[in-house]
């Protein structure tokens, strides 16, 4: 057979294709498995028109479930899904969801157990505390670049959730917006703040609107899982990650067979989804339903301290010896340092700072 020619081959759309997807890689979260057809939504301008639409939820044990209140239980709409990561975790410093955001036991949430009972002091035990995160499921509106389909938003709650309940608590009938047929258009409005050579995205101010057009039930089934697309690692291997062992076996591990089995199925990604045009009618007067707003409880703040080093089994941890400079506000390394301190816990910038942490360790490679 004679050898193919590969004197005509043509790069023509194949590097840039290339390029933004490398981009891709180093922006998106690693700890989400997005099913395919479905974008995330990041704030790259100062002004946007968002929906937020509910979704069906699947987990038993979702943080926000109120069985008095009926809500958040597995079968009922609910807005968004709350979630925790470890940041930092192994050799390669990854962020990784905290298990116990889907009811399940962490073996870095049991190793500060254990510390705290031997008395170890805050700094190392802050450092090993889980962050809290959101996820919504949003449609742009009008927007000149971006499509008007579903997408997954990713924020954290100082730079997006806090001005949003700032705004219910003025005004509490507002709290209808993420409903299909009563539900409002937010317009965020987001002001840029630069550090060094990265910026992150605040949110400076948010209005309701009353929606032009209504959505129909059957955009549920375009609403992709909240709940799926958290990759939750199995224990023994989050376990062996934490550690940094060579194994992750189930030998030792003393769970149920039930456990075992959910958490081998926990990482699979979501089935791809169709889509389908969001299907949406002209709005009736919609009769408003008040609801009870649900105050969520601020993390303590605590002196700034350095953490300890990453642990290993059974010993106590040293300090940490980065070099600090003036361009976080901290007087961190911005873009090097990410969480590594007990103040990136709630730091505006860690998305930038994170961010620029992966620009340069992809250049390093």
């Amino acid at each position: 057979m004679a050898k193919k020619s590969r004197a005509n081959y043509s790069f023509s759309g194949r590097v840039n294709r290339g390029i933004e997807q490398e981009k891709q890689r180093f922006t998106s979260f690693s700890y989400l498995n997005l099913p395919k057809g479905v974008s995330e939504f990041k704030v790259e301008g100062k002004n946007y028109f968002l929906d937020f639409l509910p979704y069906i939820v699947t987990d038993e044990n979702h943080p926000e479930r109120d069985d008095e209140e009926k809500q958040a239980r597995k079968g009922d709409l609910w807005w968004r899904r709350p979630f925790r990561v470890h940041r930092n975790v192994g050799a390669d410093d990854e962020s990784v969801v905290c298990p116990k955001s889907v009811g399940k036991p962490c073996p870095i949430c049991e190793y500060a157990q254990k510390r705290k009972e031997e008395g170890a002091d805050q700094d190392e035990l802050k450092s090993l505390r889980a962050k809290s995160r959101y996820l919504y499921a949003v449609v742009p509106i009008g927007h000149k670049k971006l499509e008007e389909e579903i997408m997954i938003w990713n924020y954290s709650w100082k730079l997006f959730q806090k001005q949003l309940e700032d705004e219910l608590e003025n005004n509490p009938s507002n709290d209808r917006f993420p409903g299909l047929e009563d539900g409002m258009t937010l317009e965020v409005r987001f002001r840029e703040e630069k550090l060094g050579k990265g910026s992150y995205w605040d949110t400076s101010r948010i209005n309701f609107h009353e929606r032009e057009e209504v959505y129909s039930e059957e955009v549920l089934d375009d609403v992709p899982d909240l709940d799926s697309i958290l990759k939750v690692l199995s224990y023994n291997v989050l376990e062996s990650m934490f550690f940094e062992l060579d194994d992750a076996s189930d030998e030792g591990d003393d769970r149920s067979e039930d456990e075992k089995q959910s958490d081998d199925n926990a990482d699979d990604t979501p089935p791809p989804r169709k889509k389908k045009s969001l299907k949406r009618g002209k709005k009736d007067d919609p009769e408003e339903e008040e609801e009870e707003e649900e105050e969520e409880e601020e993390e303590e703040e605590e002196t700034p301290k350095k953490p300890a080093k990453k642990p290993t089994r059974g010993k106590s941890t040293g300090k940490n010896t980065k070099k600090e400079t003036k361009k976080c506000p901290e007087g961190y390394e911005f873009g090097v340092d990410t969480e590594e301190y007990d103040e990136c816990d709630d730091c505006e910038l860690w998305d930038a700072c994170s961010t620029e942490k992966e620009k340069r360790e992809k250049e390093e490679e």
